[in-house]
C-alpha cells in the first residue's frame, strides 16, 4: 500500500515524538508533496512550542521521519488531477488540493490524515481513497 501523507500527520508526529510514527514510516511507502514544507514552516513555532522533545531530539526525530518520506514536487502533478482534486476539495479545504491530486495521480494510494473535517467532507462526497491515520496505525 502506498500512503499519501498530509501535513497534520507530520505535525502530530513531530509534536509527539512517538517512536511508533518512526516505525510506521520505516515500514510503509509514504509520499507527500513539497507543500508539506510550506505548512511545516508556517507552524514551525507551534511545533517547537508543543513538542515534547528537546531541540536536538526533535532534529534527530525529524531526520528519522523524513528519511522514510518521499517528497514529490507539486509542479509534477497533472493539471487533470489538480482540477479533479480542486473539485473534491471545494467547500472543504482548498489547502488539501495537492494532497488529493497526488492521491489521484498515484494508483493504489490512499491519503492518510488526522483531519476529521477533511475526512468526513471527502467521504460525504464519495471520495473513498482516504483514511484517518489512527485507523491505519494506532498512535
Amino acid at each position: 500500500m502506498i500512503y499519501i501523507v498530509d501535513a497534520n500527520v507530520i505535525f502530530s508526529a513531530l509534536i509527539s515524538g512517538k517512536t511508533n510514527y518512526s516505525f510506521f514510516f520505516s515500514k510503509h511507502t509514504a509520499i507527500s508533496t513539497d507543500f508539506i514544507f510550506v505548512e511545516l514552516e508556517k507552524y514551525r513555532k507551534t511545533i517547537l512550542k508543543k513538542s515534547k522533545l528537546s531541540e536536538q531530539e526533535l532534529f534527530d526525530f525529524s531526520v528519522n521521519i523524513f528519511k522514510h518520506l518521499t517528497i514529490i514536487p507539486s509542479l509534477s502533478l497533472s493539471a487533470v488531477f489538480l482540477e479533479e482534486a480542486f473539485n473534491w476539495c471545494e467547500g472543504i479545504d482548498s489547502k488539501d488540493v495537492l494532497y488529493i491530486a497526488l492521491t489521484l495521480q498515484i494508483k493504489d494510494s490512499i491519503l492518510i490524515t488526522r483531519d476529521n473535517l477533511l475526512y468526513e467532507g471527502l467521504k460525504n462526497k464519495g471520495f473513498d481513497r482516504i483514511k484517518l491515520f489512527h485507523d491505519v496505525f494506532d498512535t
